[in-house]
């Protein structure tokens, strides 16, 4: 019954669900054995009938659902049959929003450690125009915030279009490591960088974007950009 805890220990009516995994109909909930732990509760809420339906998930029950009658009565198959739909589509919902909060949460968890990871990674388009990056790759760039290195023109681009282009393509192929070129900082002054990278691809194998780590040259000083 909504708004009321109905409970599952020592309670022969809701471990006969849990374990049979069907529907139980009781046309005397105030006085079945099955029912006994929780007559008092039937009697103050006068529901004379009851059935109980299992709400399944994958195959497990996740839980119960009660239908009460306030008269007394026989529960039709048709009436169980409805009852057990009603039930499929709750859980349905209840798996779906359990999946949602979980890939939240994996979110959540993956951008957490996106960001802190100390290694510089980048994901970014065709063109090699950058639409995301850790806290590491923008510091590599001379940038402050993501927002600058998405909205970096194409007359100053971090990433020069050609050599994304054939970056790219080379990613096409397979994983790409150690192609060495260079990216404009915010402050104008050219770095040398090696990079890994390769595409990722969506469901139905289509490329979507490039995503990889990068790594300063060492020994090589900063220059400014010139034509």
């Amino acid at each position: 019954a909504m708004g009321v805890v109905i409970p599952v220990s020592n309670n022969p009516a809701t471990l006969y669900v849990l374990k049979n995994k069907t529907p139980l109909a009781l046309s005397d909930a105030q006085n079945d054995f099955l029912l006994a732990p929780i007559h008092d509760i039937m009697r103050q809420r006068g529901v004379i009938s009851l059935l109980i339906i299992p709400l399944m998930v994958q195959g497990e029950v996740i839980g119960t659902i009660g239908v009460d009658s306030l008269e007394p009565r026989e529960f039709t198959p048709q009436e169980i049959e409805l009852a057990v739909s009603a039930a499929a589509a709750a859980a349905q919902m209840l798996e779906k929003a359990h999946a949602e909060e979980e890939l939240s949460q994996s979110e959540k968890k993956f951008r957490q450690l996106f960001d802190s990871a100390p290694i510089c990674i980048f994901r970014a388009g065709a063109s090699g125009q950058i639409f995301d990056a850790n806290a590491s790759m923008l510091e590599l760039l001379g940038l402050s915030s993501l927002e600058e290195a998405c909205h970096s023109d194409l007359s100053n681009p971090i990433f020069d279009p050609e050599e994304a282009g054939r970056l790219w393509r080379l990613a096409l192929e397979g994983t790409v490591t150690d192609f060495v070129t260079r990216f404009h900082r915010g402050n104008g002054e050219c770095i040398d960088v090696s990079l890994r990278a390769n595409i990722s691809r969506d469901r139905a194998g289509n490329p979507e974007f490039l995503e990889g780590t990068v790594a300063k040259i060492s020994n090589q000083p900063g220059r400014q950009a010139g034509p």
